[in-house]
């Protein structure tokens, strides 16, 4: 109730076409968790969907976003956090974000790179 606004919906669990739906159909997801993700499964399937994401710059989360990513923020920066969620008004700059981030998630997650990088990693622990 605190942060209650007609602008954004905060929802509770949800089922997951129903999450992918909701992600759909919005401007931007938006996750300021403190964890040290090692993949960020809504801000993945976000990316695959073609919508912007703003996150915190920590742990493996930026590893899932091109380099130098316009709208990651200091983790520790209530300021950028603010800085970075005044950029959703800007609809065809934050169309460039979704369609960059569809572009780097469908290569970094696609199934024959992932394979040939698996492959190379188990193939310096099998004995010939």
């Amino acid at each position: 109730e605190k942060y209650k606004n007609n602008s954004i919906e905060f929802v509770d669990q949800m089922s997951n076409s129903d999450v992918l739906n909701l992600i759909q159909n919005s401007i931007s997801t938006v996750t300021s968790t403190s964890l040290f993700e090692g993949q960020p499964t809504l801000l993945c399937e976000a990316s695959s969907l073609g919508v912007p994401s703003i996150f915190p710059n920590s742990g493996g989360i930026v590893e899932f976003f091109p380099k130098d990513y316009g709208l990651s923020f200091n983790y520790d920066s209530e300021e950028d956090l603010i800085l970075k969620l005044s950029k959703v008004t800007n609809q065809p700059k934050m169309s460039e974000y979704g369609n960059i981030n569809n572009k780097f998630i469908s290569k970094l997650l696609n199934k024959d790179e992932m394979f040939n990088r698996f492959e190379k990693i188990i193939s310096k622990w099998v004995i010939n």
